[in-house]
């Protein structure tokens, strides 16, 4: 069901969902680069995607040192890109490899579906969901087709 959205919009409703979340555990979130750029999806889907990724944030960062989650809207010649970082302890080597496999998990509670999941929403939008290693942080990026004209 794809129609034209404004990115910082479906990111901003996506971030409020956890605003008692991150009182209550003491998370610092940090938005940086709102864009006012519109894309056609499909609206729910990807605020889907949005909400798995800051969820895996918040539980990343709930023991760390570091209680923070950043997230960046950048663009680029074809593509709107949303980072979503966190400070937490990163992912194991050997489990990178596996991140989007369906049912693969590290963690001791959930299915394993949510990263996979999340890409196939991004692969089906013509975009992609990719892991970005960085040694000080963990970050996902979406990347959605720019709507060049309307």
């Amino acid at each position: 069901n794809l129609k034209k959205a404004k990115i910082d919009d479906i990111v901003r409703h996506s971030l409020s969902i956890f605003e008692d979340e991150y009182k209550q555990k003491r998370i610092e979130v940090r938005l940086d680069r709102v864009i006012d750029h519109f894309v056609m999806v499909d609206e729910s889907q990807i605020e889907q995607v949005i909400i798995n990724l800051i969820k895996n944030a918040i539980e990343a960062v709930e023991t760390a040192n570091s209680k923070r989650i950043d997230v960046k809207l950048s663009l680029s010649r074809y593509y709107v890109h949303i980072d979503i970082s966190d400070y937490g302890p990163g992912v194991d080597k050997d489990a990178r490899k596996m991140l989007f496999v369906p049912f693969f998990t590290t963690k001791r509670e959930g299915s394993g579906i949510g990263l996979a999941l999340s890409r196939q929403i991004m692969l089906s939008h013509g975009g992609s969901l990719e892991y970005i290693d960085k040694e000080e942080k963990t970050t996902f990026r979406c990347s959605i087709k720019r709507a060049l004209a309307f």
